[in-house]
């Protein structure tokens, strides 16, 4: 008989998750082993949007921007990595709660068959492994019954799903209903309609972490824009000039003083797309001797700037500071399909 399968303990991937279960002891997990799983775009998105940005490892490294936007020629921050993943699955209505995203995580990584990735004793006992994904109508899975002991005849398995889902065996190496021990055998697990699917195996009483595969719905396509930033309020006066760069010169005569004169270059987000601040950059202008030019510690993915500025001298001679031609950049993530209709 099928005990009452309930969800493990949720995957941690350097993610504050508390733990569901007494009896489950998961590995964390890091970004970095995360990238050398093979998931799914949707699932990565998820495992994303999940990440402990403010964790050292993922706060000290810059992601691989092209594995959550195809086409990103920059490396992303965590918080960027994090930011932009909600977005896209906000946008694709797939914005589930955390602990739902948990949960397609650690069954997308039991699918994957991820040796390091002991979720329960029972993963221990019965192996799980794929290569399809979970957002398939058909996912084709072996089964590995290791029952730790010497048996003598093949154990009872059996499947519980949801009511939109069914298994067939493709293996006929055993009777029907019976896996025979350390014999991987090939099932199918067959979807009757798009919605969110759930699998419970058990052998001989023992069961597998219950797994739950998400609704197959296609993220939307994301694709990157260089924005250029425009200055606040524009000025065209010689040696004063914030338009899309700033033309800054203080010098003899000039007001005396910290930013004598300035000018911030700022991008807004678009309506539906998401700034990614880890990718600004700031040129033409470098900070030091009464010169500034920073960026703005306030930017976020809604706004960002660059911030530039030359000291006024007064009335002390001889001393001249000037930027000729500072600009912003940053990196703007928007969904593809509004730019086709924009051509």
């Amino acid at each position: 008989m099928f005990r009452q399968i309930v969800p493990a303990t949720l995957l941690v991937l350097m993610f504050t998750a508390e733990a569901r279960s007494q009896d489950c002891n998961p590995k964390d997990f890091t970004y970095n082993d995360i990238e050398r799983v093979r998931l799914d775009r949707t699932t990565r998105l998820m495992a994303t949007s999940l990440l402990d940005a403010s964790h050292a490892e993922n706060r000290n490294r810059n992601f691989e921007g092209n594995a959550i936007i195809y086409g990103v020629p920059v490396g992303l921050s965590a918080s960027d990595a994090k930011a932009v993943s909600q977005h896209v699955l906000q946008k694709s209505s797939i914005d589930f709660s955390d602990d739902v995203k948990y949960d397609y995580v650690r069954s997308a990584l039991s699918l994957a068959g991820v040796e390091m990735y002991k979720d329960c004793l029972a993963t221990r006992r019965i192996k799980f492994d794929s290569t399809g994904s979970p957002t398939s109508r058909e996912i084709l899975f072996r089964v590995r019954w290791i029952p730790g002991r010497p048996v003598t005849r093949p154990g009872k398995i059996e499947f519980a799903t949801s009511r939109n889902a069914r298994v067939v065996r493709v293996d006929n190496n055993a009777p029907a209903g019976r896996i025979r021990d350390n014999t991987p055998t090939q099932y199918k697990l067959i979807r009757t309609d798009n919605k969110e699917a759930h699998l419970g195996i058990a052998i001989e009483s023992e069961d597998h972490p219950f797994l739950k595969f998400p609704p197959i719905i296609e993220p939307v396509e994301y694709e990157m824009v260089l924005r250029r930033g425009y200055g606040d309020a524009a000025r065209t006066q010689g040696g004063d000039l914030c338009t899309d760069h700033a033309y800054l010169v203080a010098e003899y005569r000039s007001a005396a003083g910290n930013n004598s004169k300035y000018c911030d270059l700022c991008v807004v987000a678009s309506a539906d797309g998401i700034l990614l601040p880890s990718t600004a950059k700031i040129q033409g202008a470098q900070e030091g001797g009464g010169i500034h030019a920073a960026l703005d510690p306030a930017n976020s993915t809604v706004r960002a700037c660059g911030k530039f500025s030359v000291d006024g001298p007064g009335n002390t001679r001889g001393i001249r500071r000037e930027i000729r031609r500072g600009t912003f950049e940053v990196f703007e993530a928007i969904p593809r399909i509004r730019r086709a209709a924009q051509r």
